[in-house]
């Protein structure tokens, strides 16, 4: 196609990254081919995401008791559900892109 950039690859790759220390958001690594970005999705609201749970070691089903509330979301450093679940969504929408996309995608990086 004419006036489009050439591309490093045909596919942009998404990953959520792991939990590691202090909570900051739940980053999303992207790579499309020329170098890579992170976004940060950050919404400590409601309810422990399952990653989060097993990162602090809480038994499954005990995500919103007051006691770990207490101890764990005094300061909203944790990953909530929804953080997750749009880190997710973010993630296979990103992964799904066609050729055309990865190409608009590029450019409009000005890349």
């Amino acid at each position: 196609m004419i006036g489009m950039p050439e591309i490093p690859q045909k596919k942009v790759v998404a990953k959520i990254l792991p939990l590691d220390g202090k909570y900051y958001g739940t980053k999303v690594h992207v790579d499309y081919g020329i170098e890579g970005i992170d976004i940060v999705i950050w919404k400590s609201t409601g309810k422990l995401s399952k990653r989060q749970c097993e990162y602090w070691s809480i038994p499954e089903g005990h995500e919103t008791d007051a006691e770990i509330r207490l101890d764990y979301l005094c300061d909203n450093h944790y990953e909530s559900a929804l953080s997750f679940m749009v880190a997710d969504l973010l993630c296979k929408r990103l992964n799904n892109l066609t050729e055309e996309e990865v190409r608009e995608f590029v450019a409009g990086a000005n890349l």
